[in-house]
């Protein structure tokens, strides 16, 4: 006879409750992951080894503790300063100012663009009250004088 362990009922509206609602929860912060998504990813990972999905844990908090932003231009880095401005054969008189990495990585893949990056980390946006202090282009000021 196969033993399963008690789980907590699903409310009314057919919701998981406990621990996998915690996780869904979390999972739909993330962006372009919604609910359906996020209930979807939370069974699969039920569903996974748990080695599996330890390493997914394990992998999420290395970013989160080895990973910040270069003191230059601040694209992610694992040190003081990212691989693009440790990189002696850019040039150095070109910089491009990008809103986000991804920005950033999708330019690089092309290789059209040997010279050095500055990420602003957001867009300025009159209309919304986002000018130039909101989205720190001091560090870029800084960088070009």
């Amino acid at each position: 006879m196969l033993e399963t362990t008690p789980t907590k009922p699903s409310r009314a509206n057919g919701q998981p409750q406990g621990l996998v609602a915690r996780l869904s929860r979390e999972l739909v912060r993330l962006p372009g992951i919604g609910q359906k998504t996020a209930q979807r990813l939370a069974f699969h990972l039920m569903k996974t080894e748990k080695e599996e999905a330890l390493r997914l844990a394990d992998a999420i908090r290395d970013v989160k503790e080895g990973v910040s932003f270069c003191t230059q231009c601040r694209n992610i880095a694992e040190g003081p300063l990212c691989e693009i401005c440790l990189d002696p054969k850019r040039d150095t008189t070109t910089i491009l100012v990008v809103e986000e990495p991804s920005t950033l990585y999708a330019i690089e893949q092309s290789r059209a663009f040997r010279g050095l990056y500055h990420v602003l980390y957001g867009a300025l946006s009159p209309l919304d009250g986002v000018g130039p202090a909101d989205i720190r282009t001091h560090d870029l000021e800084n960088r070009v004088q």
